[in-house]
């Protein structure tokens, strides 16, 4: 265990280096040079005394604890030399208190004002300089008045080689009188309280001034607070207009009931799925593995319809191509039975309802997020604008052709398709000239094989977005008035010459419509 208490080496040692920098033993440094000049000297001290502790008979301190070593040190010196001293002006006290060899050598090096005499080499600094003494400005005490009191007692008989105000740390070997000694000190001393008492007195009366200034400011600000109560008062019984403008104003001119989402009816559905649902985000991990539900599933298909093998091995070549697929896309190139494939592509890749590539089956063990390339097959949702009667030439996809008119049946799900619905060409890839089988639509960015478009799909971001994946912000904006623009030049050809004319004049009327696109995508 290491000793806290310096051994007497180890001080002798401290002095012996402080007396060789009286700077350092002050401790009066300025600024950052003089604090790292003082923190490098003590660290060096510290070596030293450390180095010198002796199999235990010493202290091994930090440079903060040798420090403050010092400094107690010094503070118990001065003690001691301040008792003495008073002693020395005390009549009727023979203490017979010494300062050591080492204590003397303190004094001298600090030069305190508490330092006595009788010591070659330390100042004598018991008593005040008149010459340096700072008077009140009103007070009735002048500085000769106190050199007069002192010259008065300068005939008085004093111990031979004393001042008339110093004291001696030396045992007292005549029998004169303390009190005679120590008359003209005292005289001095009485004087000094006597200055220190006027300050005091100064000081009280400025507070007492400060306190009054603070009283009527306080009572100011109650009158003004009274004052502003009074007058709102006022204002409350004869109100005025206010003109004051809404933050917010409503989209609709007349009130509604707003339809808020049912959450428990969404968690009741999440529960009844045999599987949880992928949400797309950008922190969770894309599965990698199907679900042992639709394994089980897929096992039952094959035994009760064996050809679902065969659509199988179509599907995972058609993964080995491209990872991510649409349903429209899977139905063109494989001719399958939606029924089979909701059973099939699970087993093979995720299913995203939302983000960039919503409606998208993606493989198991592909991270588009982590692909650049990613950008080709995310979702363009492209609608067909009613700009001078456009929507009107394109099929709704909830109605049919009936007799060669379109009347309007029920709506019906996905799920509810017939199998004989045919997936046609265009439902998959956007050409120059071609027209899309219904009105709202998903492409690939991948497949919309336009010039302009592909030119904006050049360049990815450096990183992938929730809602825009790796393409820059108003890509998509841009990607969908290039493909309407491509459609209302095909509608137009396709179409009489009077319809092109009441075409014309529609858009001279409704001109500003054409870059205005039906859906705004989140930046």
């Amino acid at each position: 265990m290491e000793r806290r208490k310096a051994s007497p080496e180890q001080l002798n040692m401290l002095l012996h280096f402080l007396e060789g920098d009286k700077e350092l033993a002050i401790g009066k440094f300025n600024g950052l040079e003089g604090k790292i000049r003082q923190t490098n000297a003590w660290i060096k001290i510290t070596e030293k005394l450390n180095a010198n502790s002796g199999f235990g008979s010493g202290a091994i301190k930090t440079p903060d604890k040798w420090q403050q070593t010092w400094r107690d040190w010094k503070s118990n010196v001065k003690k001691k030399a301040f008792k003495i001293r008073k002693n020395r002006f005390t009549p009727g006290n023979n203490s017979n208190i010494q300062l050591t060899e080492a204590e003397e050598k303190i004094l001298r090096l600090i030069c305190t004002n508490t330092s006595v005499f009788g010591l070659s080499g330390v100042p004598e600094t018991s008593a005040v300089s008149t010459n340096i003494m700072k008077w009140p400005s009103d007070t009735h005490f002048q500085s000769s008045t106190v050199e007069m009191s002192i010259e008065d007692e300068v005939g008085m008989e004093t111990e031979p080689g004393l001042g008339t105000n110093e004291v001696t740390s030396a045992p007292n070997s005549e029998g004169k009188p303390l009190w005679k000694r120590g008359r003209p000190a005292r005289l001095m001393h009485d004087k000094l309280l006597s200055l220190e008492e006027e300050r005091i007195r100064i000081e009280k009366q400025k507070l007492l001034e400060k306190k009054r200034c603070n009283n009527i400011r306080i009572k100011m600000e109650k009158d003004r607070l009274e004052i502003e109560k009074q007058r709102n008062v006022l204002l409350e019984k004869r109100p005025g207009p206010s003109f004051i403008v809404p933050p917010n104003f409503t989209r609709c001119e007349k009130p509604m009931n707003y339809y808020y989402t049912d959450i428990h009816h969404i968690k009741r559905e999440d529960r009844s799925m045999p599987c949880p649902r992928f949400v797309f985000n950008l922190v969770d991990d894309f599965p990698t593995e199907p679900d042992p539900y639709y394994i089980n599933k897929k096992q039952l298909r094959f035994e009760m319809y064996p050809q679902a093998e065969e659509e199988f091995k179509k599907l995972e070549k058609l993964f080995e191509e491209k990872p991510v697929w649409s349903m429209s896309e899977v139905r063109y190139h494989t001719k399958g039975k939606i029924m089979s494939l909701k059973m099939l592509l699970p087993c093979l890749a995720v299913y995203l309802s939302e983000g960039p590539w919503r409606a998208m089956w993606v493989k198991f063990g592909y991270d588009p997020r982590k692909d650049s390339s990613a950008r080709m097959y995310q979702t363009l949702d492209f609608r067909v604008r009613s700009t001078g009667g456009m929507n009107i030439m394109v099929m709704n996809k909830h109605k049919q052709r009936r007799n060669g008119k379109y009347t309007k049946t029920l709506r019906r799900n996905v799920e509810e398709l017939s199998d004989d619905d045919v997936i046609t060409e265009a439902s998959i890839y956007f050409r120059p000239g071609s027209i899309p089988p219904q009105r709202q639509i998903f492409y690939q960015f991948g497949n919309v094989e336009l010039p302009e478009v592909q030119a904006l799909l050049a360049k990815p971001t450096t990183e992938c977005h929730e809602r825009r994946g790796w393409l820059e912000p108003g890509v998509a904006e841009q990607c969908r008035d290039h493909m309407f623009r491509y459609v209302k030049q095909a509608l137009i050809a396709n179409n009489s010459d009077d319809f092109k004319l009441k075409q014309l004049q529609s858009d001279g009327e409704s001109g500003e419509d054409d870059g205005e696109s039906s859906t705004v995508e989140e930046t």
